[in-house]
């Protein structure tokens, strides 16, 4: 009988550890999306209340005292599952056409989706912004030309920097609250592979460490992923390791193309937190994430066909070919006896 209750405990153990809660951006309705909003309240975010009669540059705009709520309008999406809700923001520019606010990319056996064999999760499309690098201060204004033509509206803006202490109050960027703790795997896609991807701690404004970031990323060539091909199968990922310490996804194992990227982020989130990721100077979009609790150290960030795959116990640890137990090997839960 004490083995019995043994056998049962350790397959819900085993359940618990499996257990994955995954959303999808294939899911999302554009369409809709870009054409609800809601005023952006954010008091960092204003515009002039005159215009200028030449261009002030950005500084003395910044600098100006005759300002006023801005009229800005957010675009907003909420993906929710039931220990993470994600909340994707974009704030077009006060002369945004409709349908700027969001547009949705990729689609199935194209280098823009995470969908070949040795991707897991498997993602066809992503979200993202056509515009609106994500501000923590920002001042619209208008102003004269030498033509005396009216110029605007221009946007004078600082941007998310390390040290700030702040999170972006408008443009693109992505907010995620858990309400379990566990690992979060998150499908993005980087348009501009040289500039950095943070992930930011809404409580204190301070990004998550370098080392405790997972990365995995493709690069976008002509049709395929940098190296392989998605529809043979034989796609393989060029940057695999920790998030590198300037953030630069691309710079992963030190490998280095100007070019936009797409892949996984990978950490642990911590419950009743709130993080925000975006890309300070670029777009970014997001395919999708998955979330399983507990298994603190498994990312699983692409399957090994090999035969040297490396096996982790219930706690996330790495063990010997030879333990005997519940073991996880390519995502995979399994008895070895």
């Amino acid at each position: 009988m004490k083995k019995i209750f043994t056998l049962i405990s350790v397959a819900l153990v085993a359940m618990s550890v499996n257990a994955q809660e995954l959303w999808t951006a294939e899911d999302l309705d554009v369409d809709a999306l870009n054409t609800t909003s809601t005023p952006n309240t954010n008091p960092n975010m204003k515009k002039i209340a005159d215009i200028f009669p030449s261009d002030p540059g950005a500084e003395a705009v910044l600098a100006a005292t005759n300002t006023q709520p801005n009229t800005l309008q957010d675009y907003f999406f909420e993906a929710k599952t039931a220990s993470i809700t994600l909340r994707g923001v974009s704030t077009p520019n006060s002369d945004a056409k409709q349908g700027e606010a969001w547009q949705k990319s990729g689609g199935a056996g194209t280098n823009m989706a995470l969908d070949t064999d040795l991707c897991d999760v498997k993602f066809t499309s992503y979200v993202k912004p056509k515009a609106g690098n994500p501000a923590i201060e920002s001042v619209e204004y208008f102003y004269v030309n030498d033509n005396g033509d009216e110029v605007g509206p221009r946007y004078a803006e600082v941007y998310w920097s390390e040290g700030c202490g702040m999170v972006p109050g408008r443009g693109c960027y992505y907010e995620i609250t858990a309400a379990a703790t566990g690992k979060l795997k998150i499908g993005i896609y980087v348009n501009k592979g040289n500039h950095a991807t943070y992930i930011v701690d809404k409580a204190t404004g301070v990004h998550i460490p370098a080392a405790n970031i997972d990365v995995a990323v493709f690069y976008q060539n002509n049709g395929f992923p940098y190296e392989g091909s998605v529809e043979e199968g034989t796609a393989k990922y060029l940057n695999e390791g920790k998030m590198p310490d300037d953030f630069i996804v691309q710079h992963t194992n030190a490998c280095t193309q100007n070019r936009p990227c797409l892949g996984y982020l990978t950490l642990q989130v911590e419950a009743g937190k709130t993080y925000y990721l975006f890309n300070p100077k670029s777009q970014l979009g997001v395919y999708g994430f998955q979330f399983g609790e507990g298994g603190a150290g498994i990312s699983n960030m692409k399957a090994d066909n090999g035969n040297n795959a490396q096996r982790y116990n219930l706690a996330g640890q790495k063990v010997s070919n030879d333990f005997k137990g519940v073991v996880i090997e390519n995502g995979r839960k399994m008895m070895v006896k």
